[in-house]
């Protein structure tokens, strides 16, 4: 999984040196590279990150990032097409 979320930030042209110490505040600029990490998630991961996941507060640093994509897999897992 580490290594798909470093793909997604390098493909934004976002080069952490390391993944752990990533903080949103000080590695994404504005909302636009947000929303932008955002879409390169979901085409990564192949899952669709509902609304309630787009706040910056809720995706602070790379393990929250880390929960929002088990929690969605595993929710898409069991739930298809619900929506």
């Amino acid at each position: 999984m580490m290594d798909k979320l470093m793909q997604c930030f390098e493909n934004l042209g976002i080069f952490l040196e390391d993944i752990q110490k990533f903080d949103i505040d000080k590695d994404i600029e504005d909302s636009l590279e947000f929303i932008s990490l955002i879409v390169e998630i979901e085409e990564v991961f192949e899952i669709n990150i509902p609304d309630e996941y787009l706040d910056r507060k809720r995706l602070r640093n790379i393990n929250s990032i880390k929960d929002m994509i088990v929690e969605i897999s595993n929710n898409a897992g069991g739930d298809n097409e619900n929506s």
